[in-house]
């Protein structure tokens, strides 16, 4: 079986905030960047909360939600996760967020996404020639193959172990690169 992105899930932008605003303490609200995610996650710890009001009809995030890069040369998507509490994303971030999650699992709808067939597809639809970027309309198109549930929870649950793996070895690569940097520099003194 498959089914259109439009068709299994709710898409909008993240809120377009025309104008700076000043950082809060931990009475401001958090808000997603572009600059908040690496390839697998967000990073809860370089959250900033900003002084502002939400507009409002804004859509706070909630864990198991899916954040996609609309601009730029990675065009993926991370989940948010349990720990997130009360934020919303800032533009041109798009919010995907599962209709019935006892028909699609967020995890395997990630997972996919961030797969060749899927990539190739917005990938021949990117608009612009500096700044690549996906349109809400492009995305809505993307075709989804949906398993049965118990095929989603594996896939989901191998991606999510291949991340763990992933993050434990640039770990290692980050220690060693720091271990023999401290070598080199003891030798030349």
């Amino acid at each position: 079986m498959q089914a259109s992105i439009k068709e299994i899930t709710l898409l909008s932008m993240g809120i377009n905030f025309r104008s700076h605003h000043e950082a809060a303490g931990s009475d401001g609200l958090c808000v997603v960047q572009m600059k908040d995610l690496d390839n697998t996650s967000v990073k809860i710890e370089t959250l900033e909360k900003f002084a502002l009001k939400p507009p409002r009809n804004v859509t706070f995030l909630k864990p198991g939600d899916i954040i996609f890069r609309s601009r730029g040369r990675t065009t993926t998507a991370v989940i948010v996760p349990r720990t997130i509490g009360k934020a919303v994303l800032s533009a041109p971030l798009f919010l995907i967020r599962v209709k019935d999650t006892s028909h699609v699992l967020p995890g395997y709808l990630c997972w996919y996404i961030n797969q060749t067939p899927a990539q190739r597809f917005l990938y021949q639809r990117t608009e612009g020639s500096a700044l690549k970027m996906i349109t809400l309309k492009h995305l809505r198109d993307l075709e989804i193959p949906i398993p049965a549930l118990d095929v989603q929870r594996k896939i989901e649950k191998i991606a999510a172990m291949l991340t763990k793996e992933t993050a434990m070895l640039e770990e290692i690569k980050q220690k060693r690169e720091k271990y023999v940097e401290r070598l080199l520099l003891q030798a030349a003194f």
